[in-house]
This record gives C-alpha cells, sequence and structure tokens, in this order.
C-alpha cells in the first residue's frame, strides 16, 4: 500500500516551488519556475499545474493541497495585501 501524499505550493514574488511530501515525511517530487508576470489568470493556472505535473512525475494520487502567499490580512475586514506579488 502506498502511502499517502500531499502537495504542497509556495508563490512568492518572484518563483513559485511545489513538492509532493508522503506521510513520512519524505520528497517524492519537487519543481521550481518563475512566476509567470503576463496576468493574474497566468499565474492562477500556474498555481494549479502543479497538482497534474506531480501526480504524472509519481504516479500517486494526492489527499491534501496546500499554497502558501506570503502577505498580511487585515483582521477587520478580511482584505489581503501580498506586497510582493505582480497584479493588477
Amino acid at each position: 500500500m502506498s502511502a499517502r501524499t500531499a502537495l504542497a505550493v509556495g508563490l512568492g514574488g518572484t518563483k513559485l516551488a511545489a513538492a509532493v511530501i508522503d506521510e513520512e515525511g519524505a520528497m517524492l517530487w519537487r519543481a521550481r519556475a518563475p512566476v509567470a508576470r503576463e496576468s493574474v489568470a497566468a499565474v492562477a493556472f500556474q498555481v494549479a499545474e502543479p497538482a497534474t505535473e506531480a501526480r504524472r512525475m509519481t504516479g500517486r494520487s494526492l489527499v491534501a493541497a496546500g499554497c502558501i502567499v506570503p502577505g498580511i490580512v487585515r483582521q477587520a475586514d478580511g482584505a489581503v495585501w501580498a506586497p510582493n506579488l505582480w497584479g493588477p
């Protein structure tokens, strides 16, 4: 029986990093790429694409995924500010 796996994605100001980790803590796959600058839609696609690539490269299904984007959340109204990301 194969271990359960999760995808972790980090979106920074200059690069996107992704990794698949199993429940034992072993890194099964990882990738890095410069963050897309063409459009916000291109960045959204780039954040989602590692899930497909990870499954193709590891042959395993993912049971969880998470994405981190450095920024500040204003508690009063939930507004988010991520100053290192490109966009309108």
